[in-house]
């Protein structure tokens, strides 16, 4: 027999001996089988292959004006706290998908799952790689795409200037915001008792002008929910002035 493959993606293949063929593209196929002894050609039906949209996260693959794939992920977590979290919605490709969370630091895999959420995420940078059910090693960037991100840690810092209570006889704090993500929630408490409240605050500095001798606490809340404390006192400084005599001439 003399087989024959034609396809509309211009493949064709002729063979005398093998009537499979592998490694084909996307295209409609047809096997046309000639015997030689009588001359008879057998056709067969149309044979479509077809290919999936390719899995798109940053780039138009396909060039159909459309990126199919999106990841939705935690850009802050607050200092010293894992509760970062990254989720797919993938619209390319064979379902079902395999997701691979990689650690960019050293390359190992930290997690994987067919449902494309990782939670308890800290901060540090990290790829996902995402295959499809049509992925194989014999062609490992076929089926496949990756999406690298980073999660950044919330750390705000406080400088204060702090200047006791005299004879004034109020002290004072100036207070200076470092690394902080606005805009942000402030309280400030004497003894426990709230004596001062700004919302949405969007300077990085503040300054209390009249404060009592007393134990403070300084509360932050940033954007994303972190908050930091700074405690301070305002001391009462004694005075040690004193008169021993006067004379009036």
């Amino acid at each position: 027999f003399e087989y024959t493959w034609s396809s509309t993606n211009g493949f064709s293949s002729i063979s005398f001996l093998v009537d499979d063929i592998s490694g084909l593209s996307a295209g409609i196929y047809t096997l046309s089988v000639l015997d030689i002894l009588d001359g008879c050609v057998y056709s067969s039906s149309p044979i479509e292959i077809s290919e999936p949209l390719p899995i798109e996260f940053f780039e138009d693959i396909d060039n159909n004006g459309n990126i199919n794939s999106i990841a939705d992920y935690t850009d802050f977590v607050c200092l010293g706290v894992c509760d970062g979290q990254i989720i797919f919605d993938i619209d390319g490709g064979t379902s079902p998908y395999l997701f691979q969370l990689i650690n960019d630091d050293n390359g190992s895999i930290l997690q994987e799952n067919t449902s494309g959420i990782f939670n308890g995420l800290c901060a540090g940078c990290y790829t996902v790689n995402v295959y499809d059910d049509n992925w194989t090693n014999s062609i490992p960037d076929g089926c496949f795409n990756s999406y690298p991100f980073c999660i950044e840690e919330s750390n705000t810092s406080i400088n204060a200037n702090i200047n006791p209570a005299g004879c004034n006889p109020s002290g004072s704090a100036e207070i200076i915001f470092n690394n902080t993500l606005y805009p942000i929630d402030i309280t400030l408490s004497l003894n426990n008792v709230l004596i001062v409240e700004e919302l949405d605050y969007l300077s990085n500095e503040i300054n209390f002008d009249i404060l009592d001798p007393g134990l403070y606490e300084l509360t932050i809340n940033d954007s994303v929910g972190c908050e930091t404390i700074y405690d301070f006192d305002i001391s009462s400084l004694d005075n040690d002035l004193s008169f021993n005599s006067i004379e009036i001439d």
